[in-house]
């Protein structure tokens, strides 16, 4: 608002109104009031103190319609929308690290799938070789048996008591302990092929375990780091942003233009 008077507003002087123009027996006069009253009050007004800091007034004024113009100019030609940006460099992050990620845990796997092929490979041998330690065992028993039956026999005809009833227990005896022998053979092969397939099915347990373990926190790493280097990218980026809008806006009105161009640039850091 102006602080000098206005054209419907009465002179002192005269009595009339400010737009009444004396040449023309005091008609209202627009022109007159423009070109003639209204300059004429206005410097006056001007030279006062109130003139004074309304012309600073008005010129700061100016100056931020000016700044915020500019400003309000660079938000519609160059739109943030932090979702929309967040999502573009995910995308871009997650190309850059997936391929690592992806390979870090074939690389894992891999190496699992080695060690469950190699687990598997040594039970079977382990099974093996055992069913082949009680076969060659039970077998020597068997023949040892054998000749010990032999020699008693042997041992009664030149007795003469081939078929007596103490060469017949003896046999008995012989034949039991060897069904015995055998049975021991038996059992211990038994428990230690159970103890075998317990270690193995054990290890296949602790694999599968520590493969869902490392799948987790590969994922969960891959994620965290995407998601990090996402986010310092999307505030490198409104940083710039910022300092390409107060480059353009200009320096705000009353701030020393040193100050701030110094407080733009420490936005990138510098």
């Amino acid at each position: 608002m102006a602080g000098y008077a206005q054209k419907g507003d009465i002179d002192p002087k005269t009595g009339h109104r400010y737009a009444e123009n004396p040449n023309k027996g005091w008609i209202w006069d627009d022109q007159y009031w423009s070109e003639v009253q209204e300059p004429a009050l206005k410097a006056a007004y001007m030279n006062t103190p109130a003139g004074l800091i309304q012309t600073v007034m008005d010129d700061y004024n100016k100056k931020f319609d000016e700044y915020t113009r500019k400003y309000n100019e660079f938000d519609k030609n160059n739109p943030f929308v932090f979702d929309k940006v967040l999502g573009e460099e995910r995308a871009k992050v997650s190309q850059r690290l997936d391929p690592y990620y992806n390979q870090t845990l074939s690389d894992y796997l891999t190496g699992v799938d080695l060690q469950r092929k190699r687990g598997l490979e040594d039970e079977r041998k382990i099974l093996t070789e055992i069913n082949q330690d009680v076969t060659k065992l039970t077998g020597q028993q068997q023949l040892e048996a054998q000749d010990a039956i032999d020699r008693s026999r042997e041992g009664a005809v030149d007795a003469g008591l081939y078929t007596s009833g103490a060469r017949l227990r003896a046999q008995g005896r012989i034949e039991e302990a060897q069904g015995r022998a055998e049975d021991q053979t038996l059992q211990t092969a038994e428990r230690k092929t159970k103890d075998v397939q317990l270690t193995g099915e054990r290890q296949k347990q602790d694999l599968g375990l520590q493969e869902t373990r490392t799948r987790r926190d590969i994922e969960q790493e891959r994620q965290y780091q995407t998601e990090s280097q996402s986010l310092t990218e999307v505030d490198r980026l409104q940083k710039q942003r910022a300092f390409e809008q107060g480059q353009y806006a200009g320096v705000f009105p009353g701030n020393d233009p040193n100050r701030y161009q110094s407080s733009l640039y420490s936005l990138l850091g510098a």
